[in-house]
């Protein structure tokens, strides 16, 4: 039996759920909103993932009806979400992928020995190993992968996505000198998905990693005589002459019921959005006289707004009401 805590108000509240809410062990837990969630237990019946879902804020979990199958030695290594989609790197090498909060669910191999998983949009991911040779990365929302080869001093215990920042990630890692005597300790961010990596620094074993946005980021890690939480401080994204990139993408109001303005400091050429299934819905030029998107007739829902330039890409969550 596994106690859960949960909170409306922050850390400073947490209560102890009753001892019923969950049958299982839970490996992880993942929610897309304040009452519908998933979780990943330890033990599963035949080769069927151990997926179960609640939809009144974790106070009773059910077995999800249609869970993907596995291969035999199969387990499930993270949960990801996004929106609605949901991303199950497994042990063998596939990464599982539903885009209605897991009612239906297909796999894809991505060609290497899976350590992790994070995407940049409901498009845009990278899966990476945990050797640090090659990741892998995909455009069309997991359904296909390229293998590359990364080049510079990318870290590879955690990766994950600047939240915003389109095809920027950030990599950390190894947790201690014991676990990996070897690997480059410290931290390296990339901004092309992936394909080159710049260190941050050199001195910090980290094996957490929880990003904000680019200014806010934590990581954690242990060693024999320093265990210890960090918090960047530093100017995380750079252009190539050292120079602060001035980022910042302002999507309002949000949430909308039809009109929106587009703020960046970056020129932007045009505004796609897609909805959370990472379907593209609108594509328009953006006349820098008028940086203004008409969304009305969009269902209500959340989408993602990438603002494109020729300085790079950006992109923000957006919700559409009536």
């Amino acid at each position: 039996m596994t106690s859960l805590l949960r909170t409306t108000t922050g850390s400073a509240a947490l209560t102890v759920l009753p001892p019923n809410a969950v049958s299982e062990n839970l490996r992880f837990v993942r929610f897309f909103n304040s009452t519908t969630g998933v979780g990943i237990t330890f033990s599963g019946t035949s080769n069927t993932l151990p997926l179960y879902h609640t939809t009144d804020g974790g106070s009773s979990w059910q077995p999800l009806v249609g869970a993907p199958t596995l291969a035999a030695g199969d387990y499930a290594l993270d949960c990801v979400l996004l929106g609605n989609n949901v991303w199950i790197p497994t042990h063998l090498g596939s990464i599982l992928r539903s885009t209605d909060a897991g009612h239906t669910w297909s796999a894809a191999t991505v060609g290497l020995p899976i350590r992790g998983v994070s995407f940049s949009d409901p498009l845009h991911g990278l899966a990476y190993a945990g050797n640090g040779n090659q990741v892998s990365v995909t455009a069309d929302g997991g359904q296909t992968w390229t293998l590359t080869t990364p080049s510079g001093p990318m870290r590879y215990g955690v990766i994950q996505a600047l939240p915003g920042v389109l095809g920027a990630y950030l990599s950390v890692g190894p947790s201690s000198h014991t676990y990996s005597p070897t690997d480059p300790r410290g931290s390296a961010v990339s901004t092309d998905n992936g394909a080159t990596w710049r260190t941050i620094e050199n001195v910090n074993y980290h094996d957490a990693l929880v990003i904000q946005s680019p200014t806010n980021i934590w990581a954690g890690g242990y060693y024999t005589a320093n265990n210890a939480t960090a918090r960047f401080t530093g100017t995380l994204l750079a252009s190539q002459s050292n120079q602060p990139v001035k980022s910042g993408l302002a999507v309002y109001p949000n949430p909308t019921a039809g009109r929106v303005t587009i703020s960046s400091v970056l020129p932007v050429q045009r505004v796609k959005v897609y909805n959370a299934l990472g379907q593209l819905q609108l594509q328009v030029e953006l006349p820098a006289n008028a940086p203004s998107v008409d969304l009305s007739h969009l269902p209500v829902g959340v989408y993602q707004v990438v603002a494109e330039g020729k300085a790079g890409s950006q992109s923000q969550r957006l919700a559409v009401v009536r």
